[in-house]
């Protein structure tokens, strides 16, 4: 779980929870150019992905829909908000300190994917398992 400090832009849309859940921390394995080219900060050891915050989806279709506005205007903070985001971080004297935060965008470069792949049903007892499975509106 991680608590948000709601940024005061978003205190009109009512976003009273601003706890949410995110995937466990994990040590970042890309090196070099691949770093780069994700914007994953050099000194960055671990990250996790950041769901939106709970309660999003209970918005009404006005907000959803300023929301998404914003996202098509280009606004970095609404498309972390809305869609979430990989978070990094140093690991340091047995804590983590979290370096930079970034939102999904589209891009002709980047991170690449290979696939699809068959969804194995063991995946789906293990994510449950961890509480990682996520409301989502599309």
């Amino acid at each position: 779980m991680y608590d948000m400090i709601v940024n005061p832009t978003f205190n009109e849309l009512k976003i009273i929870d601003g706890h949410g859940q995110h995937s466990p921390i994990v040590p970042i394995t890309l090196t070099g150019r691949a770093r780069d080219v994700a914007y994953i900060p050099q000194e960055a050891t671990h990250f996790c992905w950041i769901y939106p915050p709970a309660g999003l989806t209970q918005l009404s279709k006005k907000k959803k829909a300023r929301i998404e506005q914003e996202i098509a205007n280009g606004d970095l903070e609404y498309a972390f908000l809305a869609l979430g985001g990989f978070a990094y971080f140093r690991f340091h004297r047995n804590s983590y300190k979290m370096l930079q935060a970034n939102c999904l965008v589209q891009a002709d470069n980047g991170l690449t994917f290979e696939g699809p792949f068959q969804w194995r049903s063991d995946y789906t007892a293990n994510l449950a398992k961890q509480g990682r499975f996520q409301v989502l509106t599309l």
